[in-house]
C-alpha cells in the first residue's frame, strides 16, 4: 500500500510539472507574437536618433529664418521698408492728433455751455420786471351808492423796456377770508397795448373801479371787516430779448387797510 501511494504521488508530481512547462511555453509563444506585431506596427526608434531628428528640424528652421531675413533686408528692399516706417509714423501722428482734437472739442463744448449759462444769467438780469406799488392815495367811493375806486402804480424795475404790455383786471366784493374769485367777478381788459419804460420818472397808474354800486348792507359788512374789495391784475408783455413774459398781483381792501391776496402774486 505504501508503495502504491508513493507511485501515485510521483505520477501526480510529474503531471503537474508537465502542465507548468506547457503553460510557460504557450505564454512564451504569445509574447513572441505580440512582440512581432508591435515591431511591425510601431517600429522602434532609438532615443538618440529621435533627438538628432529634432535637432535637425530646429536647425533647419533657424536656417530658413536667417535666409528670409537676409532676403527682406537686401538693398533693393530698403526703400520699401523706409516707406513702411514713414507710413507707421504718419499713422501714429494722426492718431495722436485726433486724440488732441477730441480733447479740444470737449473743452470747447464745455466752454460753450458755460458761456450759454453766463449769457442766460446776463439776460435774466437785464430783462424787464414789473412791480406794483401800494396806492399812495386812499381808496374812494366807499359810500352808499358809490363805486369803490383804488389806484395802483406799476413800475418797471428792470434795466430794459417791457413792450406790448396788456393787462386785465378781475374785481369783486368777497367775504373774508379770501378763497377765490367767483363767476360773478367783473372783468376789465385794456384795449390797447403800451410800453412800460425802465426806471421811468412818471409811473404807470391803473385805476380800478368796481362797477357794482354799494348798498347799505355792502358798506356795513365792509366796515365790519366781513367783506373785502378784492382785485387781481394780470400783465402780459414782451421783454427786450423778444421773450413773452407775464406777472400778476392780487390785492384786497377791507375798509381799513390794503393787503396781498393769498394767491395771484406770481410771475415767470
Amino acid at each position: 500500500m505504501k508503495a502504491l501511494a508513493i507511485i501515485g504521488i510521483l505520477i501526480v508530481s510529474v503531471s503537474y510539472q508537465n502542465s507548468k512547462q506547457r503553460t510557460a511555453f504557450r505564454n512564451y509563444q504569445q509574447s513572441a507574437v505580440y512582440a512581432r506585431t508591435a515591431s511591425a506596427v510601431f517600429p522602434l526608434i532609438p532615443f538618440g536618433a529621435r533627438n538628432a531628428a529634432h535637432g535637425d528640424r530646429k536647425h533647419g528652421f533657424y536656417q530658413k529664418a536667417k535666409h528670409y531675413l537676409r532676403k527682406v533686408l537686401r538693398p533693393e528692399y530698403l526703400a520699401g521698408w523706409l516707406l513702411v516706417g514713414v507710413a507707421l509714423a504718419g499713422i501714429l501722428y494722426t492718431i495722436r492728433t485726433l486724440n488732441t482734437l477730441e480733447r479740444q472739442t470737449k473743452a470747447t463744448e464745455v466752454a460753450a455751455d458755460a458761456a450759454k449759462v453766463s449769457a442766460d444769467a446776463a439776460k435774466l438780469g437785464q430783462r424787464a420786471t414789473l412791480l406794483t406799488d401800494f396806492p399812495k392815495h386812499p381808496p374812494t367811493g366807499f359810500t352808499v351808492g358809490g363805486h369803490p375806486s383804488i389806484q395802483v402804480e406799476v413800475t418797471n424795475i428792470g434795466p430794459t423796456v417791457a413792450r406790448h404790455c396788456r393787462y386785465d383786471i378781475w374785481k369783486e366784493l368777497l367775504p373774508a377770508p379770501f378763497v377765490d374769485f367767483t363767476d360773478q367777478k367783473e372783468i376789465y381788459s385794456v384795449p390797447f397795448p403800451a410800453t412800460i419804460f425802465p426806471q421811468a420818472k412818471s409811473r404807470t397808474t391803473i385805476t380800478i373801479v368796481l362797477d357794482h354800486a354799494l348798498t347799505e348792507k355792502d358798506l356795513f359788512y365792509i366796515e365790519g371787516g366781513q367783506v373785502m374789495f378784492c382785485f387781481r391784475i394780470h400783465f402780459d408783455y414782451e421783454d427786450a430779448f423778444g421773450n413773452k413774459r407775464w406777472s400778476e398781483f392780487g390785492l384786497e381792501f377791507n375798509g381799513q387797510r390794503i393787503g396781498l391776496l393769498p394767491k395771484y402774486n406770481d410771475s415767470d
